[in-house]
């Protein structure tokens, strides 16, 4: 700590002005308010600043409430605007792990992830839920994988990798697929988006906006939902 230097100021009274004017205009500050003790209340003495506080914190609160309402509506504004949005949440509720004869093709891009996905990295594959769409030369896939907080971010992306391979090997040249849309959803958000317009690979957070052109034909339709 710091030492405090005590300085002593003699003072001469036949040299102190008499300023009884001047000070009577000027009223000294409030001293802090005393407990029943003797000691200061720090409750009276903090209420000034809590009173400051309270308008502040609730000029805070309300200047948030308005930008969460402005964008609010800019999203709501935006898929009212855009049926593609609408297609894909639609398509996004149809994940699911109990596949039928009807999902050829994604108890295909299970069996690739069954083989594929190695047992150390101690995923419950069995959870994995499924989503794959056509559309003409266009393939829509959306896989849930829940439990990927322990499979580090930079690695995610060979789910993808994956998928990609075993793609490659199932096209035998009829009704042949030449556009892949390819999504990895994780237990909050998108984790991995790879399609031909753009692909966000990072393992976090991806945007899945990139999916929106595989609905192009549909949209042309004005289709409100689609099977």
């Amino acid at each position: 700590m710091a030492e405090d230097f005590l300085i002593g100021v003699g003072k001469d009274n036949r040299n102190v002005p008499s300023n009884n004017s001047n000070n009577s205009s000027q009223k000294p500050p409030n001293p802090p308010k005393k407990g029943n003790d003797g000691g200061y209340d720090k409750a009276a003495n903090n209420k000034t600043r809590l009173k400051g506080c309270g308008f502040g914190c609730l000029g805070i609160i309300v200047l948030f409430t308005i930008i969460f309402y402005f964008v609010g509506s800019k999203i709501e504004s935006a898929e009212a605007n855009d049926l593609r949005i609408t297609y894909l949440k639609q398509d996004m509720k149809r994940l699911t792990s109990n596949l039928t004869e009807k999902d050829s093709l994604s108890q295909f891009v299970k069996m690739c992830l069954d083989i594929g996905v190695s047992e150390e990295n101690e995923l419950n594959k069995d959870a994995f839920k499924y989503f794959t769409r056509r559309n003409g030369n266009k393939l829509l896939i959306i896989v849930e994988i829940r439990d990927m907080q322990d499979i580090e971010a930079s690695t995610r992306k060979g789910i993808i990798e994956i998928i990609e391979e075993c793609l490659d090997y199932q096209d035998d040249g009829e009704n042949t697929i030449d556009e892949y849309y390819i999504c990895v959803e994780g237990k909050w958000n998108t984790l991995l988006v790879k399609t031909p317009n753009g692909s966000d690979l990072g393992g976090k957070f991806a945007n899945d906006q990139l999916l929106l052109p595989f609905y192009n034909e549909y949209v042309k339709d004005s289709l409100p939902s689609l099977d």
